[in-house]
């Protein structure tokens, strides 16, 4: 039945593996197969390890995990063929990824999260100058280059592109997603968002800047791909001085408040069947009632309401006697739109803005 390069066929009796090889195979070439599920390298309650110039790869499973370590480093090193994530950083604090190659994973390139919610404390990660490409060779989609939690992550210089779906996810607070280069992601995924993050009111103070998002199309119709995509009604981040080029929908806001959209360049449409900066009043929907009991459960599980929360985000306060579900407070100004559609702002969006 192996008639075509690329088929293989497992007998799971005998134990044998029948390959079909994409390209010849050559004498002194190496053949690898991994059973192995383990993390390559662990790290757990520990602080001030620093590794550099390594190659961890050819595994089932991660590359590499941290769990509740402190100044842990990962400098110039590659991750690769990984059934599973490249580096997996849970709890982290002053975690620095720089300077990595990240490719062939099987599930997304580096996850991490940090910081201290009540008191806003910052994680102090740094995920910088790395070059991440084909990172979900596996699990195609909500498994992207860089996702990060807590509070206080900085995902800077970076060169992502060559996935079917997300290139950076986040959640929480404070974070700060600047100068990366995106392209050539959310190849098949339809309403999906090179930027991602959504369904949440207390996420707050994060802030997109001065990245180049590029040739991001997505498959013909539907509902179409974004550059920055704040889905289900999500609040407060800062959208600012961003490069969109041939991007399907550059920003669009899912009905969320307090975002602001600023001196972006947003140049030439793929199409013009979407507007360039979009923001819509799903909130008010009937359909998206449902979504209100996940963003009143995500409230009520941050203090929202101390003094430390209410002077950094004073908005959020008093949200639930403010008409939560409108999008009131977004601001759209100084954008540079070039041979796009126009905008497309909701009335609610008009009047509250």
């Amino acid at each position: 039945e192996l008639d075509q390069p690329g088929e293989f066929y497992l007998d799971r009796t005998n134990g044998t593996l029948y390959v079909y090889p994409q390209n010849e195979i050559a004498a002194g070439d190496n053949i690898l197969l991994s059973m192995n599920i383990e993390p390559l390298l662990e790290f757990a309650y520990t602080s001030g390890i620093h590794v550099s110039g390594l190659e961890v790869g050819y595994t089932r499973g991660k590359g590499v995990v941290t769990n509740r370590a402190d100044n842990v480093s990962f400098k110039d090193c590659t991750l690769q063929c990984t059934g599973q994530i490249g580096i997996y950083a849970e709890e982290s604090t002053n975690l620095e990824v720089s300077g990595c190659t990240i490719t062939e994973t099987g599930a997304g390139g580096v996850l991490c999260s940090g910081g201290d919610f009540s008191s806003l404390t910052a994680s102090g990660n740094l995920l910088t100058n790395n070059h991440v490409y084909r990172y979900a060779r596996l699990v195609k989609s909500y498994t992207p280059a860089f996702r990060v939690a807590g509070v206080g992550t900085v995902v800077s210089h970076n060169l992502i592109h060559d996935a079917e779906h997300n290139a950076i996810m986040y959640s929480g607070n404070d974070h700060v997603m600047e100068y990366n280069e995106i392209y050539d992601v959310c190849g098949s995924t339809d309403d999906s968002g090179a930027i991602y993050t959504g369904l949440s009111w207390s996420d707050r103070g994060n802030v997109i800047r001065y990245n180049y998002l590029h040739d991001i199309v997505g498959p013909p119709g539907g509902y179409g791909v974004s550059g920055v995509y704040l889905d289900d009604m999500h609040c407060s981040t800062q959208i600012y001085g961003n490069i969109f080029y041939r991007v399907t929908k550059p920003v669009l806001i899912g009905g969320g408040r307090d975002n602001t959209v600023e001196n972006n360049l947003i140049l030439e449409a793929t199409d013009f069947s979407t507007g360039s900066v979009v923001i819509d009043q799903r909130g008010v929907e009937e359909w998206s009632a449902a979504n209100v009991n996940q963003l009143l459960g995500y409230l009520n599980h941050v203090p929202y309401r101390s003094e430390v929360w209410r002077a950094r985000y004073p908005a959020l306060y008093s949200i639930l006697e403010n008409s939560p579900r409108e999008p009131r407070g977004n601001i759209v100004k100084n954008n540079l739109i070039y041979r796009h559609k126009d905008m497309g702002i909701s009335s609610l969006a008009v009047q509250y803005g």
